[in-house]
């Protein structure tokens, strides 16, 4: 009996610490959003708002700098496969992203729209009800100045930590 009750002591005691460990990995899945039609989720204060408009299968989209600061911004859409995208010469892929050239002033917005277009999302010739859920996210960083004064996108700092004048 003796050595029952120290099997079941050291199978708790395992079963404990396994519990203990992944307590943090409980906490990875607490922040979520839903959006339907075609308003746009602003998901955190990044100095920014999305504007899309949808039509004749495609989104376009442009943003709106809500600022303290000339940003530059940057879009992706989700699925990654089976959009195509166009618009000016302004917007570039980079990184996985489409960012946009030049800095956006505050309370102004990318005078070049995206136009990103989901009609090869779906399979065969879409139809009147069908329907394809195209999410798009951005993000927006304050402009960098080089020793030469020329502006650059460093994006790992985020709109809202802008560097105080």
């Amino acid at each position: 009996m003796m050595k029952n009750s120290k099997l079941i002591l050291a199978v708790v005691a395992v079963v404990l610490v396994v519990c203990l460990s992944i307590g943090s990995a409980w906490a990875y899945f607490t922040d979520y959003t839903t959006a339907d039609g075609e308003n746009g989720v602003v998901l955190g204060g990044n100095g920014g708002i999305i504007e899309e408009t949808v039509g004749g299968g495609a989104k376009t989209v442009s943003v709106e700098n809500t600022g303290d600061v000339p940003v530059f911004v940057r879009v992706k859409a989700f699925p990654e496969t089976g959009l195509t995208y166009s618009g000016s010469s302004n917007w570039s892929p980079k990184n996985g992203y489409y960012e946009y050239a030049n800095p956006v002033p505050v309370g102004q917005s990318t005078p070049d729209s995206l136009v990103i277009g989901y009609n090869k999302v779906l399979p065969g010739t879409p139809k009147e009800g069908d329907s394809v859920n195209v999410i798009v996210v951005f993000e927006c960083t304050p402009v960098q100045y080089d020793e030469n004064g020329n502006p650059y996108a460093d994006w790992t700092i985020q709109a809202a930590q802008a560097p105080e004048s």
